[in-house]
């Protein structure tokens, strides 16, 4: 074979693998919503049905902890929480109330909603958010 032709396969091969690997390298984003399960420990998320990427009318409301559930897990799809990702979370929630031993706090305001999403990303490259009443 002309070497031509090997560096031209070889870059096709290189080309189909790193379709197939890098894909796999995307994390799931993942919104958890948890309480510590002490007494009168919880968080309230409020927000519509788009935040779970279901475009139907209605509300939605996250209750933890509910039913000796302490820990609820949405996935969103794959990549990080970017802050246009946050922002367009943000825009699709009404409030969040959280209570626990400091007393309650209410988050209305969409710019307060994403400051709050901003300090608790955390995981491998931001894919994680973590709404805890600690």
């Amino acid at each position: 074979m002309k070497k031509r032709t090997i560096n031209a396969l070889l870059f096709v091969a290189i080309f189909l693998i790193g379709i197939g690997v890098l894909p796999g390298c995307d994390y799931a984003q993942v919104m958890i919503v948890q309480a510590t399960g002490e007494k009168n420990s919880s968080i309230v998320l409020y927000g519509n049905l788009a935040m779970t990427g279901r475009m139907y009318p209605g509300k939605i409301v996250v209750r933890t902890p509910q039913n000796d559930t302490t820990r609820r897990t949405f996935y969103f799809g794959m990549g990080n929480w970017s802050d246009a990702e946050l922002d367009r979370l943000a825009g699709h929630i009404d409030s969040i109330v959280i209570t626990n031993s400091h007393g309650i706090e209410r988050m209305h305001d969409k710019a307060i909603l994403k400051a709050y999403f901003q300090d608790h990303r955390s995981g491998m490259a931001h894919s994680e958010l973590l709404l805890k009443a600690e």
